[in-house]
């Protein structure tokens, strides 16, 4: 594929500048560049590669527009830009069809422009709409539904009742719909509580490589319209993460968490259970959040990173804190306690 950038800058509204004939057959990193195709430049920390960079053109901000030795194309937002361009450059989906290794219930509904791969196991009462395009190995188990356009990485298993809606994207190794952690506590151990709900995924979510989402116990598991996950990320049961919330890998949430809209949740994050986090609040990496967050906000809870024999040092005054603040407590009590006493 190629395309002139006076093309790609009419398609996406972006001003060119330079020769708009010039063909772009893919994307390259700004440093060094490759003749031919797009790079961008969005971090200023990075302008000094701009000069000496061979790419066949550049997306960049008007103010760096004078700088650039290549045809540029100019975009208030150079990264939202290069995101919308770049997917041009994206291999196109398997054709519809299903391959003959896959293994399909004859109670399934599978729309024929669908593409089924090697391998994959499709349950009675599973429906999958036109566009989608299930991976190798892939398991879809009884009654999950499945919207148009949907993308179901390899080897990713849909529990029974997962419902997914338009252009949702599964990643590699997923599993989506496993038993929630419930159990109650007997004489002699544990009882498995039955997770009767489901888990249900809203249009454009996006679910990173080796993530897991369980199934509700009762009611579902809910991802709103938008919501991104990153890899290897846990979403326990009858959690709702609101819309456009996007959250970091190796973060888990715990069971009845309610997350709102437009969320920012950093890498490694542990949250609490049947807590609630308001709209527009950002979590930095690693911070721990044992209750609600009420107030939209940037919150940490972290300590950097320092020389072990500094962090030593400072761990001991973590234990002493108790017994300060007790003699603390005594030295500010009121002197005419004793007199008021005798």
């Amino acid at each position: 594929m190629a395309f002139s950038l006076r093309d790609i800058a009419d398609r996406f509204g972006l001003t060119l500048q330079g020769d708009g004939a010039g063909l772009i057959e893919g994307v390259c990193s700004l440093q060094p560049g490759m003749p031919g195709r797009l790079s961008f430049l969005a971090d200023p920390k990075q302008d000094g590669f701009l000069a000496q960079t061979v790419a066949g053109a550049v997306i960049l901000a008007p103010d760096m527009a004078d700088r650039c030795p290549a045809p540029a194309l100019i975009a208030d937002n150079p990264q939202l830009a290069y995101a919308r361009v770049a997917a041009l450059f994206l291999p196109p989906p398997p054709a519809a069809g299903v391959h003959p290794s896959a293994i399909i219930d004859p109670a399934a509904q599978v729309d024929e422009g669908a593409a089924v791969g090697p391998r994959v196991v499709i349950e009675a009462g599973v429906s999958v709409a036109t566009g989608t395009v299930l991976s190798p190995g892939c398991v879809l188990e009884a009654g999950c539904k499945v919207g148009p356009d949907c993308r179901i990485g390899a080897n990713a298993v849909l529990g029974r009742d997962v419902r997914l809606g338009a252009r949702v994207r599964v990643e590699a190794g997923a599993v989506i719909g496993g038993r929630g952690f419930g159990l109650a506590r007997d004489r002699d151990g544990w009882v498995e509580i039955p997770q009767l709900g489901g888990v249900r995924l809203e249009d454009d979510v996006e679910v990173g490589a080796g993530c897991t989402i369980d199934r509700g116990t009762i009611g579902d598991t809910l991802l709103e319209r938008g919501v991104k996950l990153d890899d290897q990320v846990h979403i326990a049961h009858n959690c709702r993460i609101g819309a456009l919330t996007v959250i970091a890998g190796c973060t888990g949430v715990a069971g009845s968490t309610q997350i709102g809209a437009r969320c920012m949740i950093g890498g490694g994050v542990g949250i609490g259970d049947h807590l609630r986090i308001v709209d527009d609040v950002i979590l930095t990496g690693a911070t721990q959040v044992p209750s609600d967050i009420t107030e939209p906000g940037v919150y940490s809870s972290t300590l950097k990173a320092m020389p072990a024999g500094d962090w030593r040092r400072r761990l001991a005054l973590i234990r002493k804190l108790d017994r300060l603040e007790q003699r603390l407590r005594a030295l500010e009590k009121p002197d005419n306690d004793k007199g008021d006493r005798a």
